[in-house]
């Protein structure tokens, strides 16, 4: 459909039958001959997600050799897809418009040539460049605990509303300081979000999500996308272990009524977070309180573990100090009983 009208002057007859070839069918400029090619200038761009690229020059093969040089066109080029890699050849082209390729030419090659609608099979030099990610990255919790599970989210934002370009699950790194990956699970993907499960150490985790190198249509980030989770660290339960092994150590029989201790033991919960401080606290005042409230029985045993017949049979201090006074003092009358009879057998065998 494109033929060219000379340029120079030439005789009515010859004028006459180059027209005539110009309407002829056919892209006389969209499909040289064999040995002749047309060529397109495209622009190298980023991966996007569609298969267009811009033609900011063309070389028409069948343009008149003294057209050549400064005839050109821009027009929007196909892919033969839109993933990033490079090519050299455009399927298609449309939108075709013919300009100078010297600025200072006032052509209007319109004048001398019918545009082409479409070429197809252009040989080209184009490189589509992987994208650089826009990577977000999310958790469903912003602080926890140890052992505490944690969802940790990668959305790729600039998707380009194009799914079948997108990393796959295997192709997105998801990591953790002061975290781990939960046991049997892995990356999964749906459509632009990359999830993960993980659970929490004992300090405050770090987690990072970026692309590999396996990925087709983006590069990985020079730095990747970072979330903080704060780990709680436990509360101080020093005094309620004290107060809780204090009323282990005692023996329920011993008291009238012990229901309030056994309750405060009851109540005790473990493993809460710092921020709860003032109820661990309160959970071991309350044991406290209730071993000072305890009444024992009459007849429960001392502390030192004598029975009350024991204590009944043992003499009292001041008990024996007055029974040894009596012996000794029984002692001494019959030393001296004993002397006086002495004495007198004595005198009895002198006279």
């Amino acid at each position: 459909m494109c033929n060219a009208k000379q340029k120079h002057r030439f005789s009515a007859m010859a004028m006459a039958l180059l027209v005539s070839v110009s309407l002829l069918p056919g892209a006389v400029l969209a499909a040289p001959g064999p040995g002749q090619k047309n060529l397109a200038t495209a622009t190298s761009r980023p991966y996007n997600g569609t298969k267009t690229v811009e033609v900011t020059d063309m070389y028409f093969a069948l343009a008149e050799d003294v057209d050549y040089e400064d005839f050109s066109a821009t027009a929007t080029g196909t892919l033969a897809s839109a993933n990033a890699g490079r090519y050299t050849v455009l399927e298609e082209m449309t939108n075709i418009s013919f300009k100078n390729r010297n600025p200072e030419s006032d052509i209007d090659w319109n004048d001398w040539y019918i545009c082409p609608e479409r070429m197809t099979n252009v040989e080209t030099d184009v490189t589509i460049t992987e994208a650089v990610p826009q990577l977000s990255l999310s958790v469903d919790v912003q602080s926890g605990k140890a052992g505490q599970e944690v969802t940790v989210t990668a959305t790729l934002v600039n998707d380009f509303d194009a799914p079948e370009g997108l990393p796959t699950a295997d192709q997105i790194s998801l990591t953790a300081q002061n975290a781990a990956l939960k046991e049997g699970s892995s990356i999964t993907q749906n459509g632009n979000a990359y999830s993960a499960v993980f659970v929490l150490d004992k300090e405050d985790a770090v987690f990072s999500a970026n692309v590999l190198d396996s990925a087709v249509n983006y590069s990985p980030l020079a730095q990747p996308a970072t979330v903080s989770v704060d780990v709680l660290k436990l509360a101080d339960y020093s005094k309620l272990e004290a107060a809780v092994a204090k009323a282990k150590a005692l023996n329920p029989e011993d008291y009238k009524d012990f229901s309030a201790v056994t309750a405060a033991l009851e109540a005790v919960v473990y493993d809460l977070d710092e921020t709860l401080q003032d109820r661990v606290d309160a959970m071991a005042a309350a044991i406290e309180n209730a071993i000072a409230g305890l009444e024992k029985k009459a007849d429960a045993a001392p502390a030192d573990g004598n029975t009350g017949a024991q204590q009944a049979d043992s003499p009292q201090t001041g008990d024996v100090s007055a029974s040894g006074l009596w012996v000794t003092l029984l002692l001494v009358s019959a030393a001296g009983g004993l002397g006086l009879t002495a004495l007198r057998v004595k005198k009895g065998l002198s006279k």
